[in-house]
C-alpha cells in the first residue's frame, strides 16, 4: 500500500506541475521517471489488490498523458508561430535590401 500512496503523491505533484502556466521540463522529466519506477515496483510486487485503487491510478495516468499532450500541442502552435514570424522577417529583409 506504501507504493500506491507514493504513486498517488507523485501523481499529485505531476498534476500540479502540469496545471502551471510555465512548465519546468526538468522537474517534469524527474517526476515522470519517478512515476515509471514506482509503477515498475508496483507491478513487481503486484500490490494492487484493491482493483478500484489501481483503476484510479490508471485514470490518473490518462489524465497526466492528456495534460502532457495539451502542453505539447500548445508548444507546437507557439513554435509554428515563431517559425512563421522568422520567415516573414527574412522575406522582409530580402525585399528591403
Amino acid at each position: 500500500m506504501a507504493l500506491l500512496s507514493a504513486l498517488n503523491h507523485i501523481d499529485e505533484q505531476l498534476l500540479s506541475l502540469l496545471n502551471e502556466e510555465s512548465l519546468d521540463h526538468e522537474r517534469l522529466a524527474y517526476l515522470l521517471k519517478e512515476r515509471e519506477g514506482c509503477l515498475g515496483d508496483i507491478e513487481k510486487a503486484q500490490s494492487f489488490t484493491d482493483k478500484t485503487v489501481w483503476e484510479d491510478a490508471m485514470s490518473r495516468s490518462q489524465t497526466i498523458f492528456d495534460k502532457i499532450k495539451e502542453h505539447h500541442s500548445l508548444a507546437s502552435q507557439l513554435m509554428f508561430k515563431l517559425q512563421k514570424g522568422r520567415k516573414s522577417i527574412q522575406v522582409y529583409q530580402r525585399i528591403s535590401r
